[in-house]
């Protein structure tokens, strides 16, 4: 007897079978069903504290969690905390709080008034539609309104959602900052790991998860079409916090934070089945009515996952030779110069 499951995705779902051999991470058709079932129970908790009850493996505090579920690998130059999931060893690494809440302003800031208008970028409207974000201003609290209604944005290469696939033709400038932030993070990785990570950022999907729709979720799938499917992927998350699924483990991503899928995780099964309101790091200290961007993450999650496409993927990359461009670093001329 076969037993189907589907795995939710927008205009279009994945489908196993429950004698499937093992997935290229090494899980079985059995450990996917692990991640459906989670999805399920996740999908009406409240918030983070009923999630932690229902599913008490969910990962919340890396540094007081079993190193059976995720082990601390090192700490970069720049003092962050480097964390892999234990069950798919040097494949998913977890940094918390990279970034700070001026860059995720600023990184907000760069998205919703650069990288959403469709043309030059692909969105998930249904039609062509420039100024979305000029729109959202005049009402915010209009919740007819595209800006409240987009679910994602692709720069560089663009993603057909529907046929599952890039077309090397369609494709939008891609941001500078995207590029110098993926260097960034795999450089910080390389610190601390035997196995370097090297890839180049030629594509990201740009997902919106708004509070007020509760369809804005992510079932089951994998990121697996690009030719180069092995490379780092490296996921932002800004705005409110989420649990992110991979395969039988979870893990509570809040804003600021980065994930990173390489080598076989680039196969697992992944979703985003529930967001939260209110976590400690979802907005910035700001009066909320005062600044659009503070108030849009307030009840917004905006994960961002660059990848590489096509080329082949360079040398790892060398901290040494990067001029980071975070907070602490930005606005310096010569991070600007570096930038191509």
């Amino acid at each position: 007897m076969v037993v189907k499951v589907q795995y939710a995705k927008p205009k279009f779902f994945w489908t196993m079978t429950a004698h499937q051999p093992s997935t290229s991470s090494g899980l079985t058709a059995a450990d996917s069903l692990i991640l459906r079932k989670n999805e399920k129970l996740l999908r009406g908790c409240p918030s983070i504290q009923h999630a932690s009850k229902v599913l008490p493996t969910l990962i919340t505090e890396p540094q007081n969690c079993e190193s059976e579920r995720i082990c601390l690998v090192g700490k970069s130059k720049r003092g962050f905390n480097i964390y892999r999931l234990a069950s798919l060893k040097n494949s998913v690494y977890f940094i918390p709080g990279y970034l700070d809440a001026g860059t995720v302003t600023r990184v907000a800031s760069e998205i919703v008034e650069d990288l959403i208008d469709n043309p030059p970028h692909a969105n998930s409207l249904p039609e062509p539609r420039k100024n979305l974000w000029h729109e959202y201003l005049q009402d915010p609290l209009d919740q007819s309104l595209a800006m409240n209604k987009l679910r994602w944005s692709c720069v560089g290469y663009h993603y057909d959602w529907g046929n599952r696939s890039y077309d090397p033709t369609k494709r939008s400038k891609f941001p500078k900052s995207f590029t110098a932030y993926y260097e960034e993070i795999l450089a910080c990785i390389n610190e601390v790991t035997e196995r370097p990570l090297s890839g180049k950022a030629e594509s990201a999907i740009i997902n919106f998860y708004h509070s007020h729709r509760i369809s804005d979720r992510l079932g089951g799938h994998r990121d697996d079409v690009e030719v180069t499917d092995a490379t780092p992927l490296v996921s932002l998350s800004l705005g409110l916090g989420g649990i992110f699924l991979i395969e039988d483990q979870a893990i509570y991503l809040q804003s600021g934070d980065v994930l990173v899928m390489a080598d076989e995780a680039r196969q697992s099964l992944h979703a985003v089945p529930v967001i939260f309101s209110g976590d400690r790091r979802s907005s910035s200290r700001v009066h909320l009515d005062k600044d659009p961007i503070a108030n849009f993450l307030a009840k917004t999650r905006i994960s961002i996952s660059v990848r590489q496409v096509y080329s082949e993927a360079p040398a790892p990359v060398d901290v040494h030779n990067l001029c980071f461009y975070s907070v602490k670093y930005h606005g310096q001329e010569e991070a600007d110069q570096r930038l191509v």
